[in-house]
């Protein structure tokens, strides 16, 4: 892999939850009112213990493998009490850190850390959730592909997963999908959760919402989509947008990136990851994907890893 051309990296991993009397998972075994579970754990205060666990839902290995890269360290404390003027008030940059809750933070400079720090149970040892973050290592995972000229950008994405052809998806080239200019009758909505709408539908198959209904039926009884991968049919052209026309952040565009590069290579999107990106990279950690429940690599929120191994990423590239 080439060395990065980036000199500096700055890299966190935060969970917004808010201060409260109530310190989830603290007793053994976990009181009521402190336990983390599916239909809460995206709420304040249960968000931080599971952003850093997220095996509360399926999940998928992706080991590393070779020499560990090492990162030398020239900490320079100042860089942290850096103070700015926010809403009348002067902060130091780890106020900041604090103020929203920040897991962990790394900071690196010409390939050297710089400043690093871990609050609360969080530690070096740790894997926290990357959420969207995970978009952009599903992109580079791509653009390995596209290199090895076994991947074509401008070839629509049913050349690759026949499952697509007909749909809104399958008639979009993978351009068009990256760039998330796909025109999808979708919104990024993450708290107004109507019944029955598709971002409400996506989401409840995501796992950003327990579907426990779902999670009941029979796979070879169902007559709904159960999983991420086969829901992403259902998407449709929204009426008033064309294709091409604007960006929208829409995350189903990378669950479909996912999937090609799953039928591509002729392996799950985990194991692509870890043969080609992971096991390369010197990672100290292995890491591992949250999956859906039909257990496909959520592509588009559910890689979890250690905070240096999250930075090691940046350094790659």
């Amino acid at each position: 892999m080439k060395k990065s051309l980036i000199p500096f990296v700055v890299a966190s991993i935060c969970s917004t939850a808010a201060l409260a009397s109530v310190v989830p998972m603290s007793t053994v075994p976990a009181q009521p009112n402190e336990q983390v579970t599916l239909s809460n754990y995206t709420q304040t205060p249960f968000n931080q213990w599971a952003f850093q666990n997220m095996g509360i839902h399926p999940s998928l290995m992706v080991p590393r493998d070779g020499a560990i890269l090492d990162i030398p360290v020239d900490l320079h404390p100042g860089v942290m009490e850096h103070k700015f003027e926010y809403a009348g008030q002067t902060l130091t940059f780890r106020d900041a850190m604090i103020n929203d809750f920040t897991d962990g933070y790394i900071v690196i400079k010409n390939g050297h850390v710089i400043a690093e720090e871990y609050f609360g149970d969080f530690s070096a040892k740790d894997h926290h959730l990357w959420a969207s973050s995970t978009k952009s290592l599903v992109g580079q995972a791509l653009g390995l592909l596209v290199e090895q000229k076994r991947v074509d950008v401008d070839e629509k994405a049913s050349k690759y997963v026949e499952e697509l052809k007909g749909t809104h998806f399958g008639d979009l080239t993978l351009r068009t999908i990256l760039n998330m200019t796909s025109a999808l009758d979708y919104s990024e909505d993450y708290v107004n959760m109507t019944p029955g709408a598709v971002h409400t539908e996506y989401f409840r198959r995501l796992g950003f919402i327990p579907a426990y209904d779902l999670m009941a039926l029979d796979p070879q009884e169902a007559d709904q989509p159960r999983d991420l991968l086969s829901f992403t049919a259902l998407f449709d052209q929204a009426e008033n947008l064309e294709v091409n026309n604007r960006f929208e952040y829409h995350s189903p565009n990378v669950d479909v990136i996912g999937w090609v590069i799953a039928r591509v290579t002729g392996e799950p999107l985990h194991r692509f990851i870890a043969d080609n990106i992971w096991s390369k990279l010197g990672v100290e950690h292995d890491a591992f994907f949250m999956a859906d429940m039909g257990y496909n690599p959520i592509a588009t929120g559910g890689f979890n890893t250690t905070l240096r191994d999250f930075a090691r990423v940046g350094l790659a590239w």
